[in-house]
């Protein structure tokens, strides 16, 4: 017994899904669309993101600058093409915020930067800090809990060069900074 299938060609239709819609500075949003069509192409905008536009299906898209940001999406199939626009899709704050375990209301101090192999930081934080570094693909490559040390030194020499994220945090503070390594 032979069987016949039929492929029925329809206009695309889809739904923008953002990872999340408000976020900090630096940090990565992943794009998908929500769709049952398998034969799509894809063109993305993303402006103030990093990269500004892509062709494929999901992307990790980066913002570095505090403010609102649109999004478009034009699919396309063999029988038509849809754009869906965004306005206001996502919102990027500034994180750096503080509250009294911070002493003196000094933000940590990160030096040098740029730097070679090792970071030093020093922060007026008292009890466990938690010292976090991600890449510029927000991924996670470092993370240390030091407890009542002033001053942390930071080996990374078996990184790459480039720019990076320094997060700390503690009981509700938290402070990011950029460092680069030569």
């Amino acid at each position: 017994m032979n069987s016949i299938g039929i492929l029925e060609f329809v206009p695309p239709a889809a739904n923008i899904i953002a990872s999340d819609d408000t976020i900090c500075e630096y940090k990565v949003v992943t794009f998908y669309p929500e769709t049952e069509d398998l034969f799509l192409r894809y063109n993305w905008s993303f402006p103030g993101g990093s990269p500004l536009t892509s062709t494929k299906e999901i992307n990790y898209i980066q913002y570095f600058n505090q403010g609102i940001y649109p999004v478009s999406l034009t699919i396309s199939n063999e029988v038509g093409s849809l754009t869906i626009n965004l306005s206001d899709s996502i919102v990027v704050n500034t994180c750096v915020t503080g509250i009294a375990s911070l002493v003196g209301n000094e933000n940590p101090s990160v030096f040098p930067n740029p730097f070679v192999n090792d970071i030093q930081v020093k922060s007026k934080l008292s009890g466990s800090v938690q010292y976090r570094i991600w890449d510029m693909y927000g991924k996670l490559i470092y993370s240390k809990v030091e407890s009542n040390k002033e001053t942390v030194i930071i080996n990374m020499e078996n990184f790459s060069q480039g720019m990076f994220i320094l997060e700390l945090s503690n009981n509700g503070f938290r402070h990011t900074q950029k460092i680069i390594k030569q």
